[in-house]
């Protein structure tokens, strides 16, 4: 059979994986030393203020932590 054209191969996929999800963690870093005060307005409120209202002050960086531990977690993933 034919083989599939990917993008990038399953270990450069799992180093972009690791690399996206490590500065994920960096900005939950930078979102927990210096939470935003208010409600967030502009061009992503709808996106990013239910997460303020249901989580807090703190829900943004829970939510890039969430975010950088999957995907981590993707990229030690063993398997073909």
């Amino acid at each position: 059979m034919t083989e599939r054209a990917t993008l990038l191969s399953k270990d450069d996929s799992r180093r972009f994986c690791l690399v996206i999800g490590i500065c994920s963690l960096a900005l939950a870093i930078v979102e927990f030393v210096s939470p935003r005060t208010l409600a967030p307005t502009g061009r992503w409120s709808w996106l990013t203020a239910p997460i303020y209202e249901s989580l807090g002050a703190y829900g943004l960086a829970i939510l890039w932590v969430a975010l950088g531990a999957f995907l981590v977690l993707i990229s030690m993933k063993r398997g073909d």
